[in-house]
């Protein structure tokens, strides 16, 4: 596709109707996720290199000029449609970007405890082959049962007819079990959630339940099992032991792929929202009436759910009321498409989430509601994951056949504008691939962003069946690499390292943000450790105040959890600010240092921030050096006009500042925390 775009910049300078072409511009290319900074009608370095970079995107050259009725061809890019904002979908196949080198091994130290070897469609029959499907452990849900500071996990077996282990974690690392009796069994919790439903401070636990595999039992001689469970409700008493609820169904024990848990009508209870799979049938709430007392509401969730297979739902406050609102996903399964169905529309077209708002009753026939969304895919993608998968397909089956859908949803402030966004998983075909896609929340629309933020999704999006991800099944949005900026890990299913067969070199499932908000993924070699590693999770498993991993690890002897608890790092930051006046003349200068400092006091890592555009310059060279009560620095900084000033301080850790007076007006404060 070639697309022509120029500019009229005359001697530097640029004429009211030219500027608003650049401003367009600006804001066109911002939305499709190009960033050209802030939206200012000014041709500057930016805008010029998000020109370049859109332009080599869709296989042209950005030539240097661009004309104002000519615009138009880029704003056509952009589409907006009611209170979603699309914009044009991107691959990412080509784009290489990775985050910048995170040694994985310096900074995290594993810690494993063995779990029950259950194999998969029995009652609780020990496994006897370390295939991965032979035993299927999967971490549900985190978090601190005991209220003793240290995350704690539900571990359930894939189609086992067991009850769930909650393993509590001990400042080891490793963990105890706590076991729940029978009434507790459940072939699979596919998702749950630690949350206090009454009010008591111990979180108590929801589980939603799907079961509806029953081939595996059969495989074992085991018949007549229902398809499907009711759910689970676990009320937690003191943190040791737990009383099993079932809950109401709408439907007998029925097929929830996902629920949510939310206060729908403002009464202050903690509800529950089982998000019922099947479309046709509707989805009714369950109110808590008291403490540990339900009930059916009266009013299903809005139509369009009853209408569509439904795999996830989260809540949260979108719209900034007070009052919880609810993303719903939305999809059309592949055996309800008749030969008629027209696949490329519908992949163009589809609106892939229903967002509702709430307005604190239990009545959802009268809330605001909208649907947003696409798929990342098109029919070129979906044909090249049909072709490699057809083994496991009917031969009558068509392209119409494969399955597409959501996996999971997160409302997350991803650009921390203090509005929640939306991040959507999305899969391909027997549960494939790992894509995912951004909605901002802009108030007015939610504006598709995905490129912006991620702009390198190649290792999950392989769209071929021997090498392709598992599906995403969570999100957890945490600093990782000690930065103060949010990463991404995703919980997955085992991946067997078939990206790595492939020749991909970057890890599909740790995303590192970088300071211009980007999230990359890391190179495999270095998180080697994680790479047989499935369902990674976060959580402080040891109780000293640091974001933890724990996944799954299938080997020999069977499986086990697996925590990569973090070093005793400490990440000092210190802020340079420099004030130099003379006269005619006053500049402000601005720096930041990140220092990794081990428990020893040996520094593991440092990095330095320009913060103003002429900074501190020097940094790099200084001394650093702290112990437990003082920091010292050492060395020689420039200024603007090549000025050097001499830093040699050792001052306490608590007094928090010290101040450099170098000339008549001049002065540098040195801050850290």
């Amino acid at each position: 596709m070639y697309i022509c775009v120029a500019l009229l910049f005359v001697c530097g300078l640029l004429t009211q109707i030219q500027a608003n072409t650049v401003s367009n511009t600006q804001n066109t290319l911002n939305q499709l996720g190009y960033n050209t900074g802030s939206i200012d009608g000014a041709y500057g370095k930016k805008t010029r290199r998000a020109l370049e970079k859109f332009y080599k995107d869709n296989g042209s050259v950005y030539g240097g000029e661009l004309e104002y009725n000519e615009v138009t061809g880029l704003q056509d890019e952009s589409e907006s449609t009611g209170r979603y904002c699309r914009a044009r979908r991107f691959n990412n196949s080509g784009s290489s970007a990775q985050s910048k080198t995170f040694d994985f091994l310096k900074n995290f130290t594993a810690i494993s405890t063995n779990i029950p070897f259950f194999q998969r469609g029995t009652k609780g029959g020990l496994a006897t082959d370390t295939e991965i499907y032979d035993s299927d452990p999967y971490i549900v849900a985190v978090g601190d049962i005991n209220l003793d500071a240290i995350s704690d996990l539900m571990i359930d077996y894939v189609e086992t007819q067991t009850p769930p282990i909650i393993l509590t974690g001990t400042s080891s690392g490793k963990f105890d079990k706590i076991n729940l009796g029978e009434e507790a069994t459940r072939r699979h919790i596919r998702e749950g959630q630690f949350i206090d439903l009454n009010q008591d401070n111990y979180p108590d636990f929801v589980g939603f339940t799907t079961s509806d595999h029953v081939e595996y039992f059969e495989r074992n001689g085991i018949y007549n099992l229902p398809e499907g469970e009711p759910d689970i409700i676990l009320i937690n008493k003191g943190g040791q032991e737990f009383d099993i609820i079932t809950p109401p169904e709408a439907h007998q024990n029925d097929v929830n792929h996902g629920g949510l848990v939310s206060d729908i009508n403002a009464d202050g209870m903690v509800d529950i929202i089982p998000l019922t799979e099947a479309n046709g049938k509707a989805t009714y709430p369950i109110l808590q009436l008291r403490n540990n007392e339900f009930q059916l509401a009266e009013n299903p969730l809005p139509q369009l759910v009853t209408d569509h297979w439904v795999e996830d739902g989260e809540s949260g406050d979108l719209n900034g009321d007070g009052i919880v609102d609810y993303v719903i996903s939305l999809e059309i399964p592949s055996f309800e498409r008749d030969p008629s169905f027209n696949l490329a529309e519908h992949i163009e077209n589809h609106r892939t989430l229903l967002v509702i708002y709430g307005d604190g009753d239990q009545d959802f026939s009268n809330n605001i509601s909208f649907t947003i969304g696409e798929y990342w895919f098109d029919v070129e993608i979906l044909t090249e994951m049909f072709e490699s998968n057809t083994d496991n397909l009917k031969k009558d089956d068509s392209l119409n056949k494969i399955s597409f859908g959501t996996a999971n949803i997160e409302l997350v402030d991803v650009n921390n504008d203090g509005r929640l966004d939306i991040v959507e998983g999305q899969f391909i075909a027997d549960w494939s691939t790992s894509g995912l896609q951004v909605y901002l929340n802009d108030q007015d629309c939610f504006r598709h962003a995905t490129h912006r933020f991620f702009p390198n999704q190649r290792a999950n999006r392989i769209a071929n069946k021997n090498y392709a991800t598992k599906y995403i099944n969570n999100f957890y949005f945490e600093d990782i690499n000690g930065d103060e900026l949010d990463d991404l890990v995703i919980q997955s299913l085992p991946i067997w390292n078939r990206q790595i067969d492939l020749g991909e070199k970057n890890y599909p499932f740790l995303f590192l943000k970088d300071k211009n908000g980007a999230f990359l993924p890391t190179p495999n070699t270095n998180v080697s450790e994680l790479l047989d590693i499935s369902n990674i999770v976060i959580g402080d498993f040891n109780g000293d105040g640091k974001k933890d991993l724990a996944g799954i690890e299938i080997g020999p002897g069977g499986p086990r959890v697996k925590v990569f608890l973090k070093s005793k790092h400490e990440t000092k930051v210190i802020n340079w600010y420099i004030s130099l006046r003379d006269e005619g003349y006053k500049t402000v200068l601005e720096g930041k240092d990140l220092i990794v400092v081990a428990s020893d006091f040996q520094i593991i890592n440092a990095s330095h921030e320009d913060i103003t555009k002429e900074g501190v310059q020097g940094r790099e060279e200084l001394v650093y050096q702290f112990s437990e009560d003082f920091i010292y620095i050492k060395g020689i900084v420039t200024l603007v006009g090549n000025e050097r000033v001499y830093v040699d301080f050792k001052e306490r850790i608590e007094s928090g500042q010290t101040e450099i007076i170098f000339g008549p007006l001049d002065k540098l404060i040195i801050s850290w925390k």
